[in-house]
């Protein structure tokens, strides 16, 4: 194969794939300079707009690396290219481990594929026609009938509420004397006026407050303790990694039902004030500061008991349970809550795997908040 023949592969697979859809969702891009540099991209109004899912073959078109650009699609897309190609992902195109990247040799096009047909969004929906097993015509009654919010809700036993606002434009919305707002912000706004304290961090405050209170094992079975690099930062940072988990899961559960609550708000804190998260969180949810009131008031709501057993369910599977956690977590009277905001789509993947595996052993309160459009 050459960069004339792959770019006439990838032309034909976008073709494909909006044929599919019914509609234009992606497009091909070249670089006219470097002819290498290939992307499928995201039409503007589809939910992949301003991502790409970026395609380089190597100088002797041997490998193709496969990266994913975007954050929204780095959360989406990370533990389905992990479980298709087999491995965590070979780099990363750039600095704070973003846009990740994995090594695919030329034959094995149907990797391609099927990352592209996840990109779009058909990806459960366009297994079953790689392996043969169902009519295109088929295909095509199921990609004309996704399965619906509420129907998802209904599967996994979430309540699905209404909530309206008025919308200013795409992704934009209005609450009081506040625009542009994203659909998290009017959501968390709502909730302070009923008296509920909420953060937009999906699963980054319950991932840091496991942290906390696990800090001093996790610094101590550091990879890097006894060498010229920081434990401490690895851990603040690094937090979960699975060969720590998989060797010492014991005695980070015995650090995490032990810890007082004094030194827990003291190793919050630490790890709010790191240079590093406090980057990755203003970058990811800029609308907020950093979370270190919020994760306060966290710890104040909840016991060792409770960290500890979503530790210990987590570190079963600490690279995919990282994600799919619902947009909101909430504080009031009643305890801890998590709501998912949907505004225009369903469920994905890892959502449905977090209501099945993690929610409900656990017991987690959760629901769905859709946000609708009102009129003016």
């Amino acid at each position: 194969m050459n960069i004339e023949e792959l770019r006439l592969k990838l032309d034909s697979l976008v073709t494909e794939i909006n044929s599919l859809s019914q509609r234009d969702i992606v497009y091909f891009h070249q670089q006219n300079i470097v002819k290498e540099n290939m992307a499928i991209k995201g039409e503007k109004g589809t939910h992949v707009y301003k991502t790409s899912l970026y395609i380089h073959p190597n100088k002797s078109f041997t490998y193709i690396d496969i990266s994913l650009y975007g954050i929204s699609l780095e959360k989406e897309m990370f533990d389905f290219m992990v479980n298709l190609c087999g491995s965590k992902p070979y780099g990363y195109a750039h600095p704070q481990d973003r846009q990740p990247y994995w090594k695919v040799r030329i034959e094995n096009f149907h990797i391609i594929r099927k990352a592209a047909y996840r990109y779009a969004g058909l990806d459960h929906r366009s297994v079953a026609m790689f392996q043969g097993d169902i009519s295109k015509k088929t295909l095509d009654s199921i990609l004309m009938n996704p399965l619906t919010l509420k129907a998802q809700c209904e599967q996994i036993n979430w309540p699905l509420h209404t909530m309206y606002a008025l919308k200013m434009s795409p992704g934009k919305w209005k609450e009081g004397q506040d625009s542009g707002l994203r659909p998290e912000q009017v959501v968390v706004t709502r909730l302070a006026a009923e008296n509920r304290e909420s953060c937009w961090c999906e699963g980054m405050g319950i991932n840091i407050l496991m942290r906390a209170a696990a800090l001093d094992v996790l610094t101590k079975r550091s990879i890097f303790y006894g060498t010229n690099h920081s434990p401490r930062e690895d851990a603040i940072r690094g937090g979960f990694r699975l060969e720590t988990v998989k060797a010492f899961k014991s005695e980070i559960l015995t650090c995490i039902n032990n810890i007082g609550h004094k030194q827990l708000q003291e190793n919050i804190a630490e790890i709010c004030a790191d240079p590093g998260i406090q980057y990755y969180f203003t970058k990811t949810y800029p609308c907020q500061g950093i979370l270190l009131n919020f994760l306060s008031s966290l710890a104040d709501s909840v016991d060792s008991d409770f960290i500890a057993k979503i530790a210990a369910l987590f570190m079963t599977n600490p690279y995919d349970y990282r994600l799919g956690w619902p947009d909101l977590t909430v504080i009031d009277k009643n305890g801890v809550s998590f709501i998912e905001v949907k505004a225009n789509d369903s469920l994905h993947e890892s959502q449905l795997r977090f209501a099945k595996e993690i929610a409900k052993p656990l017991g987690l309160v959760c629901c769905v908040v859709q946000l609708c459009p009102e009129n003016n």
